[in-house]
């Protein structure tokens, strides 16, 4: 599915002027789209030197009536990122999951669980109506990211449903046939008592582009999450 995304496509299509920061490995970028009223994010990441580009980003593109935060094609990173980065987007303290590690041989023995929050964060705060774009490369600490975001009523997801890859894993195990594995070391669970893992976040409005699409130049979720911006709240 990666060949289901191409930034430089968005760049050049779709947005009218766009700043771009790189970090090994991590790429951030904002921007506005062409002829709209509306702020562009992507992030192929979620890294802790990225925090202070959240603020930055927001400053520059904040006066727009809504954002497009496209987490395609993002390998995750650092869970306490994602959550200090919604938190530039609420004005809430919301439940948001919980999690219980391993701690014991029996199936049923897990530590009391930690509870995590939206808080607000940051210099600078977006209230108006928010984006997502998503595919089954947004994965991790991306995930968790959602989760938080999610939580927020102005938040959409549109796109395709990510990767399920929430609780952390155990060490590396070995099989006589030269296999590896890891396992699951942790519930993951919403405020509901349901996980996620091995599911992935369900977009509101599931759209995916073809490789097809890409190489005629056109980015078929972006235009979606346009035109549904325009639909819902007359943004354009």
């Amino acid at each position: 599915v990666e060949t289901e995304f191409s930034l430089n496509l968005v760049q050049n299509q779709y947005l009218q002027s766009s700043t771009v920061e790189q970090f090994s490995p991590s790429l951030f970028l904002h921007g506005k789209i062409k002829d709209k009223n509306i702020g562009y994010i992507y992030t192929d990441g979620i890294e802790e030197r990225l925090d202070d580009m959240m603020d930055d980003a927001l400053e520059n593109i904040g006066d727009y009536e809504a954002i497009i935060f496209d987490l395609r094609n993002n390998y995750g990173g650092d869970d306490i990122v994602g959550q200090d980065w919604a938190g530039r987007f609420t004005d809430e303290s919301r439940l948001v999951y919980t999690v219980q590690e391993r701690n014991g041989p029996e199936h049923t023995d897990f530590a009391e669980p930690k509870y995590y929050y939206t808080e607000q964060r940051g210099e600078q705060s977006f209230r108006k109506p928010v984006i997502l774009l998503t595919d089954r490369v947004t994965v991790s600490a991306a995930e968790t990211f959602l989760l938080y975001m999610k939580s927020i009523p102005e938040v959409t997801q549109i796109g395709d449903t990510t990767a399920g890859d929430f609780s952390d894993t155990g060490m590396n195990r070995f099989l006589p046939n030269g296999w590896e594995y890891q396992y699951s070391i942790m519930m993951f669970l919403l405020p509901d008592g349901s996980s996620l893992d091995g599911v992935g976040h369900i977009p509101e409005v599931q759209v995916r582009n073809t490789t097809a699409d890409i190489q005629a130049g056109t980015d078929r979720v972006l235009e979606t999450a346009i035109q549904y911006l325009f639909d819902t709240y007359g943004i354009d």
